[in-house]
């Protein structure tokens, strides 16, 4: 009597386990999927941070928004030349 119940129930069990929609192998790497996607939306928040940082002193300081724009953009003013150096490797 106790084997007519514990056989379908194991069975039943090992089925569930590793043959199912969600077995065990498909639970794990959408774990690991889920902890991917947590420490890259880390990743970027820290890079919006920065970035909202960087724009507000932009639009606050003059001074970072010409240096910003002399290296970035090679702007100069009227009565400065400039030197621009590449080195190859």
């Amino acid at each position: 009597m106790l084997l007519k119940l514990v056989l379908p129930l194991m069975v039943f069990l090992v089925l569930i386990t590793f043959f199912g929609q969600n077995n065990l192998l498909a639970q794990w790497k959408r774990k690991k999927q889920i902890e991917e996607n947590a420490a890259n939306i880390n990743f970027l928040e820290v890079g919006i941070d920065t970035m909202e940082f960087q724009l507000q002193e932009l639009r606050h300081n003059p001074d970072a928004l010409e240096k910003v724009v002399r290296e970035k953009y090679h702007q100069k003013r009227e009565d400065e030349d400039t030197y621009l150096i590449i080195v190859e490797e």
